[in-house]
């Protein structure tokens, strides 16, 4: 943990120069980054005026990571006290969070309802079923119960093809602009950091219709059943619920991309409106207190 004595010099110049810094969260898999104002650095603690959804998503995960151009790295600080009303946070306990927190440019959401999402090992002709934990344009992640066929098959690497299903529906963008983490066509720069933000509006495109396809459709009823390809980049085991998630990076297969792009869309949507709603929430019950 860095002592006051290096916050306050991380932090001074900042405000001297009046410039803002970052918030970063990610709020069921989607990343939310609106940009905040340092008012104070004493004792250890910072005082920051930023959007009152920020503070929602910080205020939910208590905590937040916080860039800025001059940091050697992201910092990690846990939540000490908002103020609502003036949509101010302070924050404490600051430490460098390291990795890649703050890179990730592809947005990737979690689906809403389960989603199973049958796993089969080409070379080997084995399936497994999971459930779907998260999607983007290039990549998704699976929760597959451990078992000796998991961790036996599956590894970095692997050829893997899943197939999955999913629901239907129209997304609507009723919701204000917000900060997102902008696509990008080459993964080559995905994780190269942050660049302007797009809005929610800007991201509702007709272009992705234009984008290399990734996804190779299997049903042509319109029933949004899928038959991905791709190669294992990572599994972990989740030891609290007694799972694997195994993450796996989409192979440019198909004429679907489009159609994915939707579905993330209406999760963008749905997750902004969960916002807004908690923010509302939040508001009434600070007003109501003593």
């Amino acid at each position: 943990m860095l002592s006051n004595d290096e916050i306050t010099n991380l932090f001074d110049p900042v405000i001297r120069e009046n410039q803002e810094i970052s918030l970063i969260n990610v709020y069921k898999g989607f990343p939310i980054s609106y940009p905040g104002t340092v008012m104070i650095a004493q004792h250890g603690a910072i005082k920051i005026k930023t959007n009152p959804y920020q503070i929602v998503c910080i205020f939910k995960d208590k905590k937040t990571y916080i860039r800025y151009v001059s940091f050697p790295n992201a910092l990690r600080a846990e939540l000490m006290k908002i103020e609502l009303s003036e949509s101010l946070v302070v924050l404490s306990k600051f430490e460098y969070a390291g990795g890649n927190i703050g890179d990730r440019r592809q947005v990737r959401v979690e689906p809403e309802d389960t989603i199973k999402g049958g796993i089969k090992i080409i070379e080997k002709k084995i399936n497994l079923t999971g459930e779907i934990a998260d999607i983007s344009l290039d990549g998704l992640a699976v929760y597959l119960l451990p078992g000796i066929q998991t961790m036996k098959y599956l590894r970095e690497g692997t050829h893997v093809s899943i197939h999955l299903q999913l629901p239907s529906g129209k997304a609507t963008a009723s919701f204000d602009p917000i900060e997102i983490i902008p696509q990008q066509q080459s993964r080559q720069d995905r994780f190269s950091g942050i660049k302007k933000p797009l809005t929610q509006l800007d991201y509702y495109d007709d272009s992705y219709s234009n984008l290399p396809p990734i996804y190779k459709p299997v049903s042509s009823q319109g029933r949004g059943e899928f038959s991905l390809e791709g190669y294992v980049s990572n599994i972990v085991m989740d030891r609290q619920m007694q799972r694997h998630r195994v993450g796996v990076r989409l192979s440019a297969l198909g004429s679907t991309r489009a159609a994915i792009s939707r579905f993330i869309l209406q999760r963008q949507t749905a997750i902004l409106n969960e916002i807004r709603t908690e923010y509302n929430f939040m508001t009434q019950e600070f007003m109501n207190k003593p």
